[in-house]
């Protein structure tokens, strides 16, 4: 939000210097991001005049100026513009000046072999348009000699602060000056509407469908006799960096920075009918001012007449409507829409307006009461004579009523302030106090509850104010962290030990790659930040593989990497949001030295760290390990699935080898998932005193076993069968060999299985050892139909 101190003064009666104002901004949460005092950075630039003017002898299109710098000081100097004339008055750099748009010093200078003494400025140079053609050309009037920064409208300064989106109120110098005012460093004056008497109906009617917006007021204005701006609203817009269109465009740009309340003006004559303002149709299209054709949505709102779109609701006006200096009957329009479907229509089409950024903030709903002010200039600026207003929709405003303990200010802020002075500050910023219930103005949409009301008297009355208060230290350390933060954090620990760098990326990802990842229907982005990243994530592995893609481009092959975070698909409509723990490893353990061969990273360690984040949860023993069947980015015959019941609990193996080429890698990639949602549901442990250590001195005993079973039997079942059958004595079960060949029959396969049983009080005798040996026997027989080799 832009303004001069002096259009801040219209509104605000104070003495208080450029630095106070600037202070007490910041003080209240309007931040000052910058301060420009033009009269300083012009002070350089003089006022001069052209006496006349020859071509070059070497340039076409350059021409030599004899200029009257005064003080009896004429200069010769080259200028290239092609309103260089004589008798015009412009602004002149004189040699060592500094030019501010490009930062480089005016030398005296031969350009095509004639001598130049300075420089014809153009307001471009000068900073005060971000565009123009030619130098720039000053009042008659103006005195030579003399600093051009009262001439152009820049002995002033130009503040811009900051606005956080809740405060659309703040959006009009007036509404800045309002909040200043509560601090004490001025007096508000007030600014009434003048009234008009309109002297016929409207021939145009509005009407609003659909709930498309919330009320539009408009007024027809005949036979306007200009359309060319004053000096000194020309100056007021140009000061903040907006260019003069025409008078009654121009008073609308005026509204809105004046008092945040945006407006539009139609060229009557080239409206066909009455307007409606409505949801656009299937297919219709609209030609904006600012040159862009855009194709329009049912969901987006519009103003139109009888034969198309003639601008997007609280956005911008249709080119084909617009007014123009030759413009003689106008139609205005004061109108409040929905801030959501505003906001909501210009992300989809992707424009940047004054209006947009007012409405979707929402305005103040009586703020409707300018039309009459808008009536007022235009009728004086332009001449004309406006009809009764035409209102559609609803002006009326219900104020929101709060009921406001004052007594919790102190609870809520800090701050012990006296009930007076609340009264005071609410008061000064037009909340109207009813014993223990306080009105919200109209201007003030985000203010609600009483908490609200406490940040207000806060703000006003000094953030520095708030006392230090020191909070006791407890007695017993709490943490911050839930017992699921607490999991991932050892999770994130437990995979730094083993040797995975953690990385964090995007959310959304590269549809190109997505679809090979995804089981469901992807997530597009409807304004991605990128093209390569349209989706959202199907999986995290997708963005890992990416990330070792760029790595073993620069010639980083040992990589290990792993994230945490969320991953989301589309089901029926719905969006689902899971998080997810996921690893890459690719290239070696560790390098070839003297003292031992290079190894490679293989699927089993890429096991063992999806195991030992599946431990933070439950044992990964009690869990069923089967076929992948469900990922199809995991080569086939090297991935295997942990389930819990029907739920898939983790992924793990080696990237298919067609994945890895997409994305141009040459070299073996190993990956695992874990899906936190399908764990077992974490509650908070009563008792988190450690368990005592028991220690056995007994020996252990240990048995060997080899069972012939059909080779489609996964290893698991054996294992599940032992536990099941012996669960007092079994300290681990390891698996030291599979074999399939000439030894046993076709479709069979033998594995071979070592117990290691713990005694508990006893040493075990030899009848003990043989009876838990067969029931072993039994229990696998039952299961699988294995047979002992």
């Amino acid at each position: 939000m832009k303004f001069t101190l002096s259009w801040l003064k219209e509104y605000l009666d104070t003495n208080a210097s450029v630095n106070e104002i600037s202070e007490k901004l910041t003080s209240i949460g309007l931040e000052v991001e910058s301060i420009k005092d033009f009269s300083a950075i012009l002070k350089p630039f003089t006022v001069a005049e052209i006496m006349e003017t020859e071509q070059h002898p070497q340039a076409d299109r350059l021409k030599v100026c004899k200029v009257n710098a005064g003080n009896g000081e004429i200069l010769s100097i080259v200028c290239g513009a092609s309103n260089a004339r004589a008798g015009i008055k412009i602004p002149l750099a004189r040699i060592g000046t500094m030019i501010p748009n490009g930062n480089f010093e005016i030398k005296k200078s031969k350009i095509r072999g004639v001598e130049s003494n300075g420089m014809l400025c153009s307001s471009e140079e000068l900073t005060l348009e971000d565009s123009s053609e030619g130098i720039l050309e000053l009042p008659l009037d103006a005195e030579i000699g003399q600093p051009i920064a009262p001439f152009v409208g820049m002995d002033d300064c130009l503040f811009e602060i900051a606005i956080t989106p809740n405060r659309g109120d703040c959006l009009g110098v007036y509404g800045v000056a309002r909040d200043l005012s509560a601090t004490g460093i001025g007096s508000l004056k007030e600014i009434k509407t003048e009234g008009f008497t309109g002297n016929f109906e409207s021939p145009i009617k509005v009407n609003i469908e659909d709930n498309a917006g919330k009320y539009f007021v408009g007024v027809y204005i005949k036979n306007i006799t200009s359309n060319t701006s004053p000096d000194w609203l020309k100056k007021k817009l140009e000061s903040i960096g907006k260019k003069s269109i025409s008078a009654a465009v121009d008073i609308t740009n005026y509204l809105t920075f004046a008092f945040g309340r945006p407006a539009h003006v139609y060229d009557a004559d080239k409206l066909k009918g009455n307007l409606s303002v409505r949801f656009a149709k299937d297919g219709e299209k609209i030609k904006a001012l600012n040159g862009t054709e855009y194709n329009l949505t049912p969901d987006i709102s519009v103003i139109a007449d009888e034969n198309s779109p003639v601008a997007i609701a609280g956005i911008i006006g249709g080119e084909e409507s617009g007014c123009s200096k030759n413009t003689r009957n106008i139609f205005l329009e004061i109108a409040n829409f929905n801030s959501d479907d505003v906001s909501k229509a210009g992300r989809q089409l992707q424009i940047d307006s004054d209006a947009r950024y007012r409405f979707e903030r929402q305005i103040d709903h009586l703020s409707y009461k300018h039309y009459k002010t808008a009536v007022k200039l235009i009728t004086d600026i332009c001449g004309g004579e406006p009809s009764k207003p035409v209102i559609a929709g609803n002006i009326e405003y219900n104020n929101k009523t709060i009921t406001f303990d004052f007594s919790k200010i102190k609870k809520i802020t800090g701050i012990d302030i006296a009930e007076t002075k609340v009264n005071e500050i609410l008061s000064a910023l037009g909340f109207q106090k009813n014993n223990n219930n306080v009105v919200v103005p109209s201007w003030r949409n985000d203010v609600s509850i009483e908490e609200d009301l406490a940040e207000e008297v806060a703000r006003i009355y000094g953030l520095d104010n708030v006392p230090t208060t020191y909070i006791e230290k407890p007695a017993k350390k709490q943490s911050a962290l839930t017992p699921s933060q607490k999991k991932l954090f050892e999770a994130r620990k437990i995979l730094t030990s083993q040797g995975l760098d953690e990385i964090v990326t995007f959310s959304f990802t590269n549809s190109k790659f997505a679809k090979e990842f995804a089981s469901e229907e992807l997530i597009e982005v409807a304004n991605p930040i990128s093209s390569d990243l349209d989706v959202m994530r199907p999986s995290i592995i997708i963005n890992l593989i990416d990330a070792l893609a760029k790595n073993i481009a620069r010639s980083r092959n040992n990589l290990n990497l792993f994230e945490v975070g969320n991953i989301f698909s589309k089901q029926k409509g719905e969006f689902i949001q899971k998080q997810c723990i996921a690893g890459v490893s690719t290239g070696s353990k560790r390098e070839k030295s003297p003292h031992y061969l290079q190894e490679n990273i293989d699927v089993f360690d890429t096991k063992g760290e999806c195991e030992s984040v599946l431990s933070l949860y439950m044992d990964p023993s009690k869990m069923k390990v089967q076929k992948n069947q469900n990922f199809g980015y995991y080569h086939p015959g090297k991935s295997g699935t942990y389930m819990i019941g029907n739920q898939i609990a983790a992924v793990f193996g080696e990237i298919h080898p067609e994945i890895i080429k997409k994305f141009d890698i040459k070299q073996k990639i190993f990956g695992f998932e874990v899906f936190i949602d399908n764990l077992p549901q974490l509650k908070p442990k009563t008792n988190s005193a450690k368990k005592l250590l028991q220690e056995n001195n007994l020996q252990i005993v240990e048995r060997d076993f080899a069972f012939v079973l059909d080779k489609t039997i996964p290893v698991s079942d054996i294992i599940s069968a032992i536990r099941k059958a012996q669960k007092d004595f079994i300290e681990d079960i390891r698996i030291f060999d599979v074999y399939e060949g000439d030894k046993v029959a076709e479709g069979k396969k033998s594995v071979a299985i070592k117990v290691i049983l713990q005694p508990k009080e006893t040493t075990m005798t030899d009848e003990q050892i043989e009876q838990i040996s067969k029931n072993l026997v039994n229990a696998v027989g039952a299961a699988t139909n294995a047979i002992l080799r």
